[in-house]
């Protein structure tokens, strides 16, 4: 199934992760019916005329994080359709009605109900997901956190200060089996300073990042946050657009805006 964030939930999460904004995530979700798919930042899609399904997050509905997904643990029933639909997904809704859409999943194949009968999705048939985008994004560790935390009321258990590294190979699609840079890594505290709230479907460094001579030669590929000034774990990545030779006892910085932070559509 395909799946993922819209660009409303990718705001709240990358704000509450880089700029100490508050998730925001409803205490209940309300599962409706699409029958037409969300474009690429999740909009312009065509919900179902039939009522959401209301279903509160915690873990009895959305189990914890296991093999890159949350799923739905209890079964999301609909009573009888006042008329025929196709439906192709659902997405979860902040909202009884109106409100934003947070996350969807596709379905394998489509769904036609018709007018008087009902419908449901079994428990774990439903994968919601998230990854990294084409230059950049969350890691599987961010993405864990941040499901967890929208879907059953954990804590997203973000730190509140960062530490900036540089890959000289970069991460495969779960964010991981990178190489990093000999180079320390800077510290950056999770703030609007440094990291300015989301703005056209990103959030960008707000202050350079300044590293000193290096100790020996290095091609760098990239940047990443981890949660720790060293070992931890990596959270959110970034490509650069070219490779940056740079030479023993040569500085780096990463200019401002030089990274940008952002969530895609993912598949399972």
């Amino acid at each position: 199934m395909i799946g993922g964030a819209t660009q409303i939930c990718a705001e709240a999460v990358l704000n509450a992760l880089l700029n100490n904004a508050a998730l925001g995530a409803p205490a209940t979700w309300y599962v409706g019916g699409l029958t037409q798919l969300p474009d690429a930042n999740g909009e312009n899609y065509v919900e179902s005329a039939e009522s959401r399904t209301a279903v509160t997050a915690n873990t009895t509905n959305f189990p914890a994080w296991a093999a890159g997904v949350v799923r739905n643990a209890t079964a999301i029933n609909y009573a009888a359709f006042a008329g025929t639909e196709i439906w192709l997904g659902v997405g979860l809704f902040d909202a009884s009605t109106a409100g934003n859409l947070w996350m969807w999943v596709q379905f394998t194949s489509s769904r036609t109900i018709l007018s008087g009968e009902t419908f449901g999705c079994p428990a774990a048939s439903l994968p919601f997901t998230l990854g990294m985008c084409t230059l950049g994004g969350l890691t599987q560790v961010a993405a864990e956190a941040v499901l967890n935390a929208l879907l059953n009321a954990a804590a997203l258990g973000e730190p509140a200060t960062w530490y900036v590294g540089l890959v000289t190979t970069l991460w495969d699609a779960d964010g991981a089996s990178y190489v990093e840079s000999a180079e320390d890594r800077i510290s950056k505290t999770q703030n609007d300073t440094n990291f300015p709230v989301w703005a056209a479907g990103l959030v960008r460094n707000g202050t350079a990042v300044e590293y000193p001579a290096f100790a020996g030669a290095e091609t760098i590929l990239g940047a990443g946050l981890w949660d720790d000034s060293a070992a931890g774990d990596l959270w959110l990545a970034f490509e650069y657009v070219e490779a940056v030779e740079v030479a023993e006892d040569a500085a780096h910085t990463i200019p401002i805006s030089g990274m940008s932070f952002s969530m895609g559509v993912c598949a399972e």
